[in-house]
C-alpha cells in the first residue's frame, strides 16, 4: 500500500478545502449566501408626533436599523453591503406591507441612506404611514465603501436590493414582526432605473420568493445604449462649443462601466488629464460640485474626439455592448407599474420613459402607464418639469398610487 507524502497530502487537502469554500451560494458547505444577514443595529427612533406632512396620514412611531448583509459585486464575489430598515411600531402581530426605495445618484458616502438619517428622508417617512421600508446604500457606499460603485449596472443593482429584502425578512422573522406579503417598489433618477431592474429580476427569476404589488419608477434611464450614441453624436456635432452640464455624472457612469466590464478605455474616451482624475476621484468622499470643478464642462477639453467618432461609426463595440447589457427593455412588467417623468428633463431625457413605455407595452405589459410630471407654483402657473422639479411631485404621485393597493396601514 502506497503512502502519500506529506506535501502531496497537504496539496490534496488544500484543493478539497478550496472547492468546499467556493462562493457559490447554493453550495451547502459554503458560509456565503445571497441575502445573509450579518448584523443589525438600531440607529434611531422617531415619534409620530415629531413630524407633520400635508395630506399624509402619519400614524406610527418608527425605529430605524442599519442592516449589514451579503451580496455579490460585479466580479461575482461576495461582499458585505448595508441598507436601512424602517419599521413602524404597531401592536403585536399587526402586519405591514413592505416597500423598497432605491435612491438617486450620490457621490459622497455621507449621502447614503444609513449615513444620512433624517426624520423626513425617503427611507424613513413611509414608516410613519405603516410601511416597512428597506433602502439599500448600494455597493460602494456604507459597509462597502472603497469598492467602486457599479453605477447603472442593472443586474448588480437589482441583486443588491433583492439581497437587502432577503436580509430584512430574516431580521423581521427573528423579531416576530409580521408582513402581509405585499411589496412596493420605488425610486427616482438612478433609483428609477434600479426600480425597474429590481422588478424585472423578481418577476422573471424570483416569483416563488417575492411578489411585486405595485411599482413606481421616476425619471429613470432605461435605454442607456441609445443614450450613449445620442450623447456622443451631440458632442461631435458642436464639439468646440459643447457644454457638459454634469461632467461628474458622465465620469461616474463611464468609470463604472469601464471597471465593471474590464474595458480599460478611460484614457481613450477622455483627454489624459481628466482620465487620470476620473480614475481616482470616485472614492465616495467627494460631492458632485467638487468633481465638476476638478473636471471641465467644456466638451472639447474633456473628450477624445477621435474616440467619439469611432463610437458613432460602430468601431467601439465593447463599450456599446456594456451599455446594451444594462438596458431594461427586454421584458414585460406584470404588476401595476408607473413610469413618471418630466417632459423638460434635461438630465434624463423624457425619451427614456417614452421608449420604455412603448417597448414594454409591445412586449405584453398590460398594467403599465406613463405619467407626465406636472409642476405649478401653487398659484395655477405651470413650471418647467425638469429633473429636480419633478422629484417632490413624484413622491406625492407614488404615495397616492401605492395607497390604491396597500393593506394593513
Amino acid at each position: 500500500m502506497y503512502k502519500l507524502s506529506q506535501s502531496i497530502l497537504f496539496f490534496l487537502v488544500s484543493v478539497l478545502l478550496a472547492a468546499c469554500g467556493s462562493s457559490d451560494s447554493k453550495n451547502p458547505l459554503s458560509n456565503h449566501q445571497s441575502g445573509k444577514l450579518i448584523s443589525a443595529k438600531q440607529l434611531a427612533s422617531f415619534s409620530n408626533t415629531q413630524i407633520q406632512v400635508p395630506e399624509v396620514d402619519i400614524k406610527y412611531p418608527v425605529k430605524v436599523y442599519r442592516l449589514v448583509y451579503e451580496t455579490k459585486g460585479v466580479d461575482g464575489e461576495f461582499l458585505n453591503a448595508s441598507g436601512l430598515l424602517t419599521i413602524p411600531q404597531k401592536s403585536a402581530q399587526a402586519k405591514s406591507p413592505m416597500m423598497i426605495y432605491q435612491h438617486g445618484v450620490i457621490y459622497n458616502n455621507k449621502a447614503a441612506p444609513t449615513e444620512n438619517i433624517t426624520i423626513d428622508s425617503i427611507g424613513v417617512l413611509p414608516g410613519f404611514i405603516g410601511f416597512i421600508v428597506a433602502a439599500p446604500d448600494y455597493i460602494g457606499y456604507g459597509e462597502s465603501l472603497g469598492v467602486m460603485h457599479p453605477f447603472s449596472n442593472a443586474k448588480v443593482t437589482a441583486s443588491t436590493s433583492v439581497d437587502l429584502l432577503r436580509a430584512a425578512k430574516k431580521f423581521l422573522k427573528a423579531n416576530n414582526i409580521a408582513t402581509n406579503n405585499q411589496l412596493f417598489l420605488g425610486g427616482y433618477s438612478q433609483g428609477g432605473g434600479a426600480t425597474l431592474a429590481v422588478q424585472r429580476k423578481i418577476e422573471n427569476e424570483l416569483s416563488d420568493e417575492f411578489t411585486v404589488t405595485a411599482s413606481s419608477a421616476g425619471a429613470g434611464a432605461y435605454n442607456l445604449s441609445k443614450d450613449l450614441i445620442d450623447t456622443a453624436t451631440q458632442v461631435l456635432q458642436n464639439f468646440e462649443e459643447f457644454i457638459v452640464v454634469r461632467p461628474s455624472n458622465i465620469g461616474l457612469i463611464l468609470k463604472a462601466m469601464d471597471d465593471g466590464y474590464d474595458l480599460d478605455l478611460l484614457d481613450k474616451i477622455f483627454q489624459p488629464e481628466y482620465a487620470a482624475i476620473i480614475e481616482r476621484i470616485y472614492d465616495g468622499s467627494h460631492f458632485p460640485a467638487f468633481i465638476d470643478r476638478e473636471l471641465t464642462h467644456q466638451g472639447s477639453e474633456l473628450f477624445n474626439k477621435a474616440f467619439l467618432q469611432r463610437l458613432i461609426n460602430g468601431e467601439e463595440q465593447a463599450l456599446v455592448n456594456a451599455f446594451k447589457d444594462n438596458d431594461i427593455l427586454d421584458w414585460a412588467p406584470k404588476a401595476p407599474t408607473r413610469l413618471y417623468h418630466g417632459r423638460d428633463d434635461g438630465w434624463v431625457k423624457f425619451d427614456h420613459a417614452q421608449t420604455a413605455y412603448d417597448t414594454l407595452t409591445a412586449k405584453g405589459a398590460t398594467q403599465l402607464e406613463l405619467v407626465e410630471c406636472v409642476v405649478n407654483n401653487g398659484q395655477g402657473q405651470s413650471l418647467p418639469t425638469n429633473h429636480a422639479n419633478c422629484f417632490n411631485p413624484y413622491l406625492t404621485f407614488s404615495y397616492q398610487f401605492f395607497l390604491q393597493f396597500a393593506n394593513d396601514l
